[in-house]
């Protein structure tokens, strides 16, 4: 991944406690509580490999200036029908080995951060492999389960990761801190052949994220969301 100099420009939630941080080697999540600050989630890499061998090496081409979105949606079932929701965007536009463009849309909600990956020029390709790369500190308590086909193993708590384990399920909870609460976990789904995804740990230890799905000429991947503050499970959208 190369990282090129381009004026930072920080994402916040609306209500300012949320922070998407660009940092020298990658991206931080960091949540701001009065004079308090926490890094909930370090990333170190992003990006997809494709199958003829593009998706390396990815260069910051550009990046749009952060906006504000709304949406507005009727639910079929639920506690609220009529819901709505706010975040603060901005799309970083990358360049790979072959010349292909790859671009990462992220999003500041007051409860979390969510980010996916849009790409074109797939006629005669597919993505193979998600860089996506967090670390977890050894440490930190995390309650994640151990991938299997059926989804249904528990979620002990956890100081460290097991090596043994080369794959896990999401929805992951993680404290960064006493007062603090993460989920990450995935939405968005609308392939439902589409086996469930999880995350497998790089040579490094660190947590690289699966894909599997089928392409066409383009495609945009699930939204990945980082849930902070209070902790819950959250999908791309919440009622407000």
């Amino acid at each position: 991944m190369g990282w090129a100099l381009i004026a930072p420009a920080q994402v916040f939630s609306p209500n300012g406690k949320v922070e998407w941080r660009e940092k020298a080697d990658g991206y931080a999540v960091v949540y701001h509580d009065s004079n308090s600050e926490y890094e909930v989630l370090d990333i170190t890499d992003v990006g997809m490999l494709m199958k003829d061998g593009g998706g390396k090496d990815l260069k910051l081409k550009t990046k749009t200036p952060v906006k504000t979105v709304k949406d507005s949606y009727t639910m079929i079932g639920g506690k609220r029908r009529e819901c709505s929701n706010e975040a603060n965007e901005t799309t970083y536009l990358y360049i790979d080995n072959i010349g292909r463009q790859q671009s990462l849309t992220v999003r500041a909600y007051n409860d979390g951060v969510a980010f996916h990956y849009a790409l074109d020029g797939l006629q005669h390709t597919r993505p193979t492999e998600e860089l996506t790369t967090y670390r977890i500190p050894e440490g930190t308590k995390r309650w994640m389960q151990k991938w299997t086909e059926p989804y249904e193993e528990f979620f002990p708590l956890a100081t460290t990761g097991e090596k043994e384990n080369r794959r896990w399920g999401y929805p992951a909870l993680i404290q960064p801190s006493d007062k603090l609460f993460a989920l990450i976990s995935e939405a968005g789904i609308v392939a439902p052949q589409r086996p469930q995804q999880g995350a497998v740990p790089g040579g490094d230890g660190r947590e690289r994220p699966e894909h599997h799905r089928p392409m066409d000429i383009a495609m945009e991947s699930d939204y990945r969301r980082q849930a902070g503050g209070c902790g819950g499970l959250y999908p791309r959208h919440r009622c407000l």
